[in-house]
């Protein structure tokens, strides 16, 4: 698993500030795939979903140890 980020904390925020997400419409595919992949390489299992056109969402998952309870983040990609 790399655990070792692509983007530094900064460069990383800017290239998601670059992606145009407001809502109304939002328009977050782009932004969703962006951070799928960028998860994905970092070790994540991702999920994607499009509940609307350009309305895309995923569900990262990072296997943790037996027997321990899981922890969940949430947050909005717009």
């Amino acid at each position: 698993m790399n655990t070792k980020p692509e983007l530094g904390p900064v460069e990383l925020t800017r290239k998601l500030i670059s992606f145009d997400t407001t809502n109304a419409p939002g328009n977050e595919r782009e932004c969703a795939h962006y951070l799928a992949t960028v998860l994905e390489k970092a070790g994540y299992t991702i999920s994607v979903f499009e509940f609307a056109e350009n309305r895309t969402g995923f569900i990262a998952n990072l296997r943790g140890k037996p027997g321990k309870l899981p922890l969940c983040f949430m947050g909005h990609i717009d």
